[in-house]
């Protein structure tokens, strides 16, 4: 059985912890649809700036929106 990839996305983003609230926001309110692949790239680079200490998700995605 193969799955849409916009539902592997929405399927991720409902599921994420709180912790990731700001993307799920960030991209909700955008129009695009992520692919897996790009919503993986945001994902990580979000927890690894977590482990850091310094989550900047907002100013991220929207430089991911300028690209």
């Amino acid at each position: 059985m193969e799955l849409d990839e916009d539902y592997i996305v929405w399927f991720i983003m409902r599921t994420l912890p709180s912790l990731f609230d700001s993307i799920r926001s960030s991209y909700n309110a955008q129009k695009e649809q992520w692919i897996v692949e790009k919503m993986t790239t945001i994902l990580a680079k979000e927890e690894d700036d977590m482990k850091k200490g310094r989550a900047k998700s907002e100013a991220m995605v929207m430089n991911q929106n300028n690209n």
